[in-house]
């Protein structure tokens, strides 16, 4: 069968597609008669667009993930009529596009072309593309956004009525409460005067109001009432979203990963997270299900163990570390992977370690994540101190010294550094603004801890 790659570069409408039969020439020169002489086809996102596609017969479809959204229904089309699917890297295709092609134009039609020379010449290296994700593990991502997006808009317009409520009921304008599985918040349903606020609560609200220096026997302004309503409405669909994000995770090919996110006292919105990201966990380990383990000697030096498949395990969800170092220069450690998942492991930390309350995780597990927390932090309050009179110091030397100056002196005597202190003036920081800064890297580290125990505990499943 002959072999047919598609190369689409995507668009808001639809894209550019480009049909190659055979392996395109490998010099820049000949790629560029080569690009003059194919023939591109427009395709719209639609029925007819759909059927062009279908026409050209493809057997791989190569695409660059430019707006998920868009590319997602020629993803459906392809995975439907059994079409191998590659993801290049966007930041990939722009270095390739010059040194692999040897062009610096950016269009679509360029773009089409130069991912279709880019999959021939990384076929044959899976680490080239972007994994994809099947279309259920797509669905459990979609709707994690989805939950984060509402949550940041319920908090919007919650910071907003709070405005509001200043001028028309201040005594209950810092009032925060939350409905019972299903139903909105008792307080911003009797302000939209939504039925579903029961009579207890509105009569007990009512007296309160009456009672406010800012009573009106009109009630509430329009605008006010509409942002209330809107706000029970998401609350409401947050209660939705949550029950379908639980009968996604309850899907079996879930089932093997349950267990050690129990023993980590994870949640669903956690667990939904860092599955849609690391899914499946055999991806970290050999053909044989074992762990991937290097072994490298350094110059003058022993065989040191390089466990690469924890390692990436930790890169994907938000804890890889990249050091860059030169000569005499030194290396400076730089945090990789998803932001995304980074955010829900400190929340976790927050919620599961750091806390002293009933919530806190009581099992072996999180004894050693406390303890490990709080070593931490005394550390890094001891850390705090230095660096303040470090900063002093420097001051009392040269009372107009600028803060890029200051930040290079310090980077030099300090390794736990907090990279938020770029972006503040040095010479006015004070001792509290650099305890503030500072030790939130102990939830950090915690989090990494977590993160290598959760690849213990997978592992030991896997191996079973």
């Amino acid at each position: 069968m002959e072999n047919r790659i598609i190369a689409f570069d995507a668009g808001e409408n639809g894209g550019v597609a480009c049909v190659f039969n055979a392996e395109p020439p490998r010099s820049c020169e000949a790629r560029r008669r080569a690009f003059v002489k194919t023939k591109f086809h427009n395709l719209e996102t639609n029925k007819e667009g759909f059927k062009k596609l279908l026409k050209l017969v493809p057997n791989v479809f190569v695409v660059e993930p430019t707006g998920m959204h868009y590319i997602r229904p020629w993803l459906d089309l392809c995975w439907e009529h059994n079409v191998e699917v590659h993801i290049v890297h966007n930041s990939e295709l722009e270095t390739y596009r010059y040194k692999g092609c040897g062009w610096e134009e950016k269009d679509d039609p360029h773009d089409a072309f130069a991912l279709g020379c880019y999959y021939y010449d990384y076929r044959n290296k899976p680490i080239g593309f972007r994994a994809i994700k099947d279309p259920e593990t797509y669905q459990l991502r979609d709707m994690i956004l989805r939950l984060n997006a509402l949550a940041k808009d319920c908090t919007m317009r919650r910071n907003r009525i709070t405005s509001y409520l200043a001028q028309y009921f201040p005594e209950q304008k810092d009032r925060r409460n939350c409905g019972a599985k299903g139903n909105p918040p008792p307080f911003y349903a009797w302000i939209a005067d939504r039925s579903d606020c029961s009579k207890v609560q509105r009569t007990k609200l009512d007296k309160l109001y009456r009672d406010s220096v800012a009573f009106n026997p009109q009630g509430f302004p329009y605008f006010l009432q509409r942002q209330a309503d809107q706000l029970c409405e998401m609350e409401i669909d947050q209660f939705v979203f949550l029950w379908e994000l639980e009968q996604l995770l309850n899907h079996p090919r879930y089932r093997r990963y349950q267990a050690s996110f129990d023993e980590l006292g994870m949640g669903n919105r956690i667990r939904a997270t860092l599955l849609s990201q690391f899914y499946p966990f055999e991806t970290f380990l050999t053909p044989d299900g074992k762990e991937i383990v290097d072994r490298i000697r350094y110059f003058n030096a022993k065989l040191t163990k390089h466990y690469i498949g924890r390692n990436r395990f930790m890169a994907c969800l938000g804890m890889g570390c990249k050091s860059r170092s030169s000569g005499k220069k030194d290396g400076k450690v730089k945090k990789t992977g998803s932001a995304l998942c980074k955010n829900v492991l400190w929340l976790w930390v927050f919620s599961r370690i750091e806390t002293n309350t009933g919530a806190s995780l009581q099992n072996e597990h999180g004894k050693k994540l406390r303890d490990f927390f709080q070593s931490e932090k005394k550390e890094l309050s001891d850390d705090v101190g230095e660096i303040f009179t470090t900063i002093q110091e420097i001051r009392s030397e040269a009372q107009e010294i600028g803060s890029k100056k200051i930040l290079d002196l310090l980077e030099k005597l300090h390794d736990n550094l907090p990279r938020k202190l770029k972006r503040i003036d040095l010479n006015k920081v004070t001792k509290a603004k650099v305890k503030e800064l500072l030790l939130p890297l102990a939830r950090e580290r915690t989090a990494a801890l977590g993160v290598k125990m959760l690849y213990r505990l997978l592992l030991a499943e896997f191996k079973r």
